[in-house]
């Protein structure tokens, strides 16, 4: 902030007086300074009102982040968990599989040893 040097009057010259009248006597002035007042009244009402919605649309604005963010961690949770039940139930149809194909070999051999017997019977009954 800069200091202005002081005003230096004339050695010679007397100081000079005020006028008579003065600018705010005048009633227009009055009525523009008064008129100017209201306005800027109504103008910093305007703005705390604003403010004060903004606030308002604030407060509500995290309230949805936080439940959206709640929410995703929900869902990330019930996620997890159908994964879990997902890969148990894989795990059970690979057991149930490998059970299957070990029983469909046994058959398999059972099978061809009811062939072989049977062949066998066929060439003793025949002979």
């Amino acid at each position: 902030m800069k200091h202005l040097p002081k005003p230096r009057s004339a050695p010679n010259k007397p100081a000079r007086s005020r006028s008579k009248f003065c600018l705010l006597s005048f009633p227009y002035v009055d009525a523009v300074l008064e008129q100017r007042v209201e306005t800027l009244e109504k103008e910093l009402d305007a703005a705390i009102s604003a403010a004060a919605r903004a606030r308002t649309e604030k407060r509500h604005a995290e309230s949805a982040q936080k439940a959206a963010e709640l929410r995703a961690v929900e869902i990330t949770k019930e996620l997890e968990n159908t994964s879990k039940v997902f890969e148990l139930h894989m795990e059970e149809l690979r057991v149930k599989q490998h059970e299957i194909s070990k029983r469909d070999k046994e058959i398999k051999l059972l099978e061809a040893i009811i062939k072989t017997l049977g062949g066998r019977e066929s060439l003793n009954t025949g002979s």
